[in-house]
């Protein structure tokens, strides 16, 4: 489903990833894991052919180069018009019968028509994960959309996510370990701008990995400042 291969990216004189490779199958729920700035949100809007690499190869769905009608990814709120409302969002998708269907799953009725400057980040969330399914494309990414939900919709959204990778690919990421534990088909690490992948299978101890990670992470930060 997707492939890269040494893929090197760069911002001026930073290097977000060196020569990475990484190879995902569809049908399953990826979380990527990463701290602020090694290069997730990178990934993700390169994915979603919002950015491009320095050099590399990127096939998605069978495609060198993911389009449009590829990848479903709104990154955060900001990419919301304060002024419209959810229901302004939402008409701008063909598919309106799955528009009405995931509203009554979410209970979105009692806010939807109210102009997005008044919701709450639980609210915007849950807009943000309608817009993102009924493009209804093979990749659908979301980033960190749990963050502000109550349990219900928490629960909902993972159940649903769960339905959605019987015929696509869902990357996901969260700060949160259990989170990732309970979704994850598979975990992504980015580390030393590249990508180290497990599968989250019981056969690794993801709790010590993650760890680990985390340990690893806070050194590398601790060395940059000295």
């Amino acid at each position: 489903m997707i492939d890269l291969i040494n893929v090197t990216k760069t911002f001026k004189n930073k290097s977000v990833f060196n020569k990475a490779t990484l190879s995902l199958a569809g049908n399953q729920i990826v979380s990527v894991i990463g701290p602020n700035g090694s290069g997730k949100t990178t990934f993700f809007n390169i994915l979603a052919n919002y950015d491009d690499t320095t050099s590399g190869k990127i096939v998605v769905a069978n495609q060198k180069r993911p389009e449009n009608e590829t990848v479903s990814f709104f990154a955060d709120s900001n990419t919301l018009v304060e002024d419209l409302t959810g229901w302004n969002h939402l008409q701008l998708f063909k598919n309106q019968g799955k528009v009405k269907e995931l509203i009554s799953y979410f209970g979105a009725e009692s806010f939807i028509k109210k102009k997005v400057k008044k919701y709450s980040l639980g609210m915007k969330q849950i807009l943000i994960i309608i817009m993102t399914i009924v493009e209804e494309r093979p990749v659908l990414i979301f980033d960190e959309v749990l963050n502000g939900l109550d349990p219900l919709n928490r629960q909902k959204a993972i159940h649903y996510f769960k339905q959605l990778k019987t015929d696509k690919l869902i990357l996901f990421s969260s700060h949160l370990l259990y989170d990732v534990l309970e979704i994850s088909d598979e975990i992504v690490f980015i580390k030393n701008q590249k990508f180290d992948s497990h599968q989250n299978n019981g056969l690794v101890d993801m709790n010590s990995l993650y760890q680990q990670y985390v340990e690893e992470a806070i050194q590398n930060v601790s060395s940059d400042e000295i």
